[in-house]
């Protein structure tokens, strides 16, 4: 079984990868049966899995695993990268002014995701666009119909933390 880590921990470790090599990323989005976010982030031949809960607004606390995948996994999934794409300060209004005319928000979008990523310390422009982030049912589902098993050890393993740091989270009344 792979081992387990704090989410907070994996998200540093996606962030200083992303941002030294900024290329191959897709990043999936779900809720499981108990309505825990399920994170599914992959980089060429790596993936990170994340189950978390909301505490607030602004905190999340969970726990995952990090494992390796098969390329033939990564081409099923949609064609493009998730990452940061600068809007360059002289394209914001141009783009701007489309949405207003009415042009199409899908072209916009298509060729704002045309923009290859950058690392977070090359961008320059004031505007940038994040993702895109692929919502799944199930985003585990895209590694293997296999890993049943660590779906259930990484809720176990929620559910110990949130009883152990924030036991109001999982009581029925708060």
């Amino acid at each position: 079984m792979a081992m387990i880590y704090t989410s907070e921990e994996l998200k540093r470790e996606i962030w200083n990868t992303y941002n030294r090599d900024p290329l191959d990323w897709k990043m999936l989005i779900g809720r499981d049966d108990m309505n825990f976010y399920e994170l599914l982030v992959i980089h060429k031949d790596t993936y990170w899995l994340l189950k978390e809960e909301q505490i607030n607004p602004f905190k999340t606390v969970g726990v995952g695993v990090k494992g390796r995948t098969k390329q033939d996994i990564v081409r099923s999934l949609p064609k493009h990268d998730f990452g940061l794409r600068p809007i360059p300060k002289d394209k914001i209004f141009a783009v701007l002014n489309l949405l207003r005319s009415g042009y199409s928000i899908n072209t916009i979008v298509e060729k704002l995701l045309s923009l290859p990523p950058m690392p977070v310390h090359e961008i320059k422009s004031p505007l940038a666009v994040y993702g895109p982030v692929f919502v799944s049912k199930e985003p585990i589902d895209f590694i293997s119909s296999r890993h049943k098993k660590l779906r259930e050890k990484l809720q176990i393993e929620l559910e110990k933390l949130l009883n152990k740091k924030y036991p109001h989270i999982l009581s029925a009344y708060g």
